[in-house]
């Protein structure tokens, strides 16, 4: 009777925990992007931090998007400690995620989120405003390294070679993707793609010209990756991020500006279609970096449809695809105190590396399953059929009557195909937009004073003022603008 008692208990307990465990869904994660696109960002850091160290070491279907999410935001808020804590999280389950050494990006569906491939490479990037943070440069460095490591991991291991070609043949086109492509010549690809009410939204991304390079190689990682390289005078890597910099957005001045200064350094000569762009020092030393972040990633739109493809059954499909906001946004201006302005450059638009991603990688994919879905589904459906059929043919007797009864289950079962490709977890908090400039630290302590301008379109009308130490030979800005004007201002300096 004692051990029936104890095992009771020991039931109890148990049924209790998972009572108590809490399921953390997209209400919690709007009321954190309330908090925190209002200007609350420590109570939207605090809850944050609360959510991620209740999810640490569950392997949750959204443990890896909280863990994010806390890093960030702690980082926005100052609060260093909580931002690595669970910046490593997010680190250690990505690592987890990927076992063998493959790479598991997120592809919409309900199941758990492994992140995708901008979430990996923002990661690192964060980890390296931490280390800067703490004044350690080469740990920041480190970091910049892994960015870049993963990128190159991506766009020349994992991405098909022919997308490549294909957009540096098709450059200044305005055509479809390499596998868009390829969808729009398969009759069955082609008629479900005919019957989702996502052609406006495919539409839209498929109008604009298309440059020598898929946009989803992000454009943040390079830049970073060749401020690293120059950081440690490295000129020769630092060209070969330069060159993809400048095949993603050949108009850019500063990557103009960057690749020219990066030949001068190198003793090259410098290539035509740069030989125009103003005389810049190459940013090794003596130097000031400046990067403004705004805006917030669009979510996901979602699309609930039945599709029919001749000879199969029906299919009922939910399918994420991203949504896309045009934003008017214009660069911001710096220079030393009594000296003339320069204008920023824009670095990226992650909505854009989004949709690109998804366009040229995700929906061939999430498409080519559906239609497998549906394939499967109807052979499995023939087959209930062609038992039902044998079960009729049978002498009636109780065995018949049961085969039938089983058979008319299954052919019930598989009159219809269902696929799930529903979604909505994204970071959130991550900004949208990055423009980028540097400036050559003056000599004379005294005229160490940085003026910054926000752009026309911030919210945010009122200059920003910083004073460099004299002892300064690095330094990097970070701000991040909110909606209401607020600026999250992160100065880190360096004597390295």
């Amino acid at each position: 009777m004692r051990w029936s008692r104890k095992i009771v208990s020991i039931i109890s307990l148990v049924v209790l925990i998972a009572g108590c465990s809490t399921t953390y869904t997209q209400e919690d994660q709007e009321k954190l992007a309330q908090l925190y696109y209002s200007g609350e960002v420590e109570k939207a850091a605090i809850l944050a931090t609360k959510i991620s160290e209740d999810l640490a070491g569950q392997d949750d279907e959204r443990a890896l998007i909280w863990h994010l999410e806390a890093g960030s935001v702690n980082l926005d808020a100052g609060r260093y400690p909580e931002a690595i804590a669970a910046l490593n999280r997010a680190e250690k389950t990505i690592y987890l995620f990927d076992g063998w050494g493959v790479s598991l990006y997120h592809l919409p569906n309900p199941a758990v989120y492994t992140g995708t491939r901008t979430d990996r490479l923002m990661l690192h990037l964060l980890k390296g405003f931490y280390y800067l943070s703490q004044n350690s440069l080469e740990d920041a460095l480190v970091e910049i390294r892994r960015l870049r490591v993963e990128q190159f991991r991506y766009i020349l291991q994992e991405v098909d070679q022919e997308v490549f070609a294909y957009e540096k043949e098709n450059s200044g086109k305005v055509v479809d993707p390499l596998y868009m492509a390829q969808i729009f010549q398969d009759s069955m690809t082609k008629s479900i793609f005919d019957q989702l009410d996502v052609n406006d939204a495919y539409t839209e991304y498929q109008q604009r010209r298309r440059p020598q390079l898929p946009l989803f190689c992000n454009p943040i990682a390079f830049y970073l990756s060749c401020l690293g390289y120059c950081f440690d005078r490295e000129y020769q890597d630092a060209v070969v991020d330069m060159r993809y910099l400048v095949l993603l957005d050949l108009k850019n001045t500063l990557y103009q500006e960057d690749y020219a200064a990066l030949c001068r350094a190198l003793g090259d000569p410098v290539p035509r279609e740069v030989a125009h762009a103003a005389k810049r020092p190459v940013p090794d030393d003596q130097v000031v970096c400046i990067f403004w972040a705004s805006g917030k990633p669009d979510g996901w739109g979602l699309v609930t449809k039945t599709y029919e493809l001749d000879g199969c059954v029906p299919t009922d499909w939910q399918l994420s695809y991203p949504e896309y906001t045009s934003e008017k946004t214009s660069p911001f201006s710096a220079g030393w105190r009594n000296e003339p302005r320069r204008t920023a450059s824009k670095l990226a638009d992650l909505s854009e590396v989004m949709r690109d991603e998804y366009w040229q990688q995700d929906f061939p994919r999430l498409l080519a399953h559906a239609k497998r879905s549906t394939i499967q589904m109807t052979v499995s459906h023939d087959a209930a059929l062609v038992a039902l059929a044998a079960a009729s043919a049978i002498p009636e007797t109780t065995i018949q009557l049961t085969a039938m009864a089983s058979a008319g289950v299954a052919v019930a079962a598989t009159s219809r195909a269902y696929v799930n490709n529903a979604e909505w977890r994204r970071w959130i908090t991550l900004p949208r937009h990055y423009y980028a400039m540097h400036l050559p630290l003056p000599p004379e302590p005294g005229k160490r004073v940085l003026q910054i301008t926000p752009p026309r379109t911030s919210a945010c009308q009122e200059k920003l003022t910083l004073q460099f130490s004299p002892d300064t030979n690095r330094a990097i800005v970070y701000i991040r603008e909110l909606p209401t004007g607020q600026l999250l201002v992160k100065n880190w300096e360096s004597n390295e």
